[in-house]
């Protein structure tokens, strides 16, 4: 049974702002509860956080206590065609490649870290519409 994060009826406070009942929908389909589990424990639990903080261990750990909300919070980004400000912001970090001078650019390597709740939905869309997803 899905659990609703105690946020009941605030998908219809959701549809005055954008979002039609065929996004909102469209967005139960691609967003399970089932479906967001899978996705949550695929990553591993201590690879780095973006720039909220947030590591997959803190989703993983509390995921029961957090699913409800999770939830409302990807399908409602799904329904209304928004994605959160924090959730844009992108650290990048520069990795040394082994065995090359650090005074040559190309002895570093750039690696984006963006949040962990927009890798999930990332990876939910990316899953749904491949074909490839669990449940």
């Amino acid at each position: 049974m899905e659990p609703s994060g105690g946020w009941d009826g605030l998908e219809l406070e959701f549809l005055k702002w954008k979002g039609s009942r065929e996004d909102w929908a469209s967005s139960r389909r691609v967003i399970s509860y089932e479906k967001l589990k899978w996705a949550v424990f695929s990553f591993q639990p201590y690879k780095s956080p973006g720039i909220d903080g947030k590591m997959p261990i803190m989703l993983q750990q509390g995921f029961e206590l957090l699913a409800g909300k999770h939830l409302l919070l990807l399908r409602a980004s799904l329904a209304l065609g928004y994605i959160p400000m924090i959730w844009r912001h992108i650290r990048v970090v520069f990795i040394p490649t082994p065995g090359k001078p650090l005074s040559q650019a190309k002895s570093l390597r750039p690696i984006s870290l963006m949040s962990f709740i927009l890798k999930t939905l990332e990876k939910l869309l990316d899953k749904t519409y491949q074909g490839r997803c669990c449940g």
